[in-house]
């Protein structure tokens, strides 16, 4: 049985991010962003909210969410025979103000990605998890970890086994201040006689001090100015 609710993943939320996904929601409610698509073994659901989890169980369970408004992901997996799947691709459209529209601009989206892989005894134990962070149709970069058993007895019972994933992805864009670009974050999981989970934070780098990007869904992103220390000189002028 699968739960899904476009308000499922608040309760992880802080109030003031629920406020931010409800009115981003809102805004969009004509479907006007891109669509995202997330499943956990009974089939994928599409979605254009800020924000969206869904969860499957009780025997094969998984569980998979994203928040773009915050740009994080989350996807898990459990289970013994068939096993379990999480799999959530986030999608949003972004663009960089806070410069001067048109201006060429060469920078990075980055990906931080956390996931681990823990295998129990079963026949054919097993698990991964992987994640890809895709701008346009072919600049991206993935990583994935599997696990695989430590041990097997003459019966072919299978035990152990471990993985971990500790990356952060990266893709440079090269585009123009103002000019909208898509960024796709793919998470994955799946386990069976185990249990696997991945989750991921949506970050940019590389951007002039003013700057911010900003999306459809209500993320955004400062490069504060740094403030400049004062002189000697303009200390005495101030306190004269």
């Amino acid at each position: 049985m699968r739960t899904d609710s476009p308000w499922h993943g608040c309760r992880f939320l802080a109030l003031l991010a629920c406020g931010l996904a409800l009115t981003a929601a809102a805004a969009y409610a004509q479907g006007t962003c891109p669509t995202s698509t997330l499943d956990c073994g009974d089939g994928p659901i599409q979605s254009t909210l800020p924000q969206h989890e869904i969860v499957c169980g009780p025997y094969a369970s998984g569980r998979a969410s994203y928040d773009l408004v915050n740009g994080l992901l989350t996807a898990n997996a459990a289970g013994d025979d068939p096993g379990g799947l999480g799999r959530v691709e986030a999608v949003d459209e972004y663009h960089v103000i806070g410069v001067p529209d048109g201006t060429p601009l060469t920078f990075q989206a980055e990906l931080l990605v956390s996931g681990t892989v823990t295998l129990g005894c079963g026949y054919s134990p097993g698990g991964s998890v992987g994640a890809t962070l895709r701008e346009g149709a072919s600049n991206s970069a993935s990583a994935t970890a599997s696990a695989v058993p430590e041990s097997c007895d003459e019966l072919g019972v299978c035990c152990g086994g471990s993985a971990a994933l500790d990356r952060t992805l990266s893709v440079t864009l090269a585009t123009a201040a103002g000019q909208a670009f898509r960024v796709t974050s793919i998470l994955g999981a799946t386990a069976r006689f185990g249990s696997a989970s991945v989750s991921a934070r949506l970050r940019f780098a590389g951007l002039p001090p003013g700057a911010a990007v900003v999306s459809c869904q209500g993320f955004r992103q400062d490069f504060p100015t740094p403030v400049r220390p004062l002189t000697w000189g303009a200390l005495r002028v101030r306190y004269r």
